[in-house]
């Protein structure tokens, strides 16, 4: 129950009143954008992120991440109403570990690009004399 409630919170964050996209129009990226924001949040609101903090944050990591992909990537969607749609299709696909490994891959490249671009602003950050 409670990571539904994680999910229609941030769901409704993304929603976009008046200008809802159709379901059926999204790219294919679009829409293994949004698997991937249901996957994490389905994550988060798992037994498992609930006895582990780093689990959490993580899944809560992915789930912004995602949502924030489609919100750029995709203006005037409705979330709410396309997960409805999508949570289905998506527990029933047999693909769906192989859909949860590509999500995880991006994260995993998301964090290395993160990584490496704060190790060179360090570099850059004038330093400080010793005292």
């Amino acid at each position: 129950m409670r990571w539904f409630i994680l999910f229609a919170l941030a769901a409704s964050t993304f929603a976009t009143p008046g200008s809802a996209l159709a379901p059926s129009r999204l790219s294919p990226t679009a829409q293994r954008d949004v698997q991937c924001f249901l996957l994490y949040a389905s994550a988060a609101g798992s037994s498992e992120s609930a006895a582990n903090a780093n689990v959490l944050q993580a899944a809560l990591l992915g789930t912004s991440y995602f949502a924030g992909k489609v919100k750029v990537g995709t203006p005037g969607l409705n979330l709410t109403d396309y997960v409805r749609e999508e949570a289905e299709a998506l527990q029933a696909n047999p693909r769906i570990k192989e859909i949860g490994a590509g999500c995880d891959a991006e994260i995993d490249a998301f964090s290395t690009d993160m990584r490496t671009v704060s190790k060179e602003l360090q570099e850059l950050a004038p330093r400080s004399p010793a005292s």
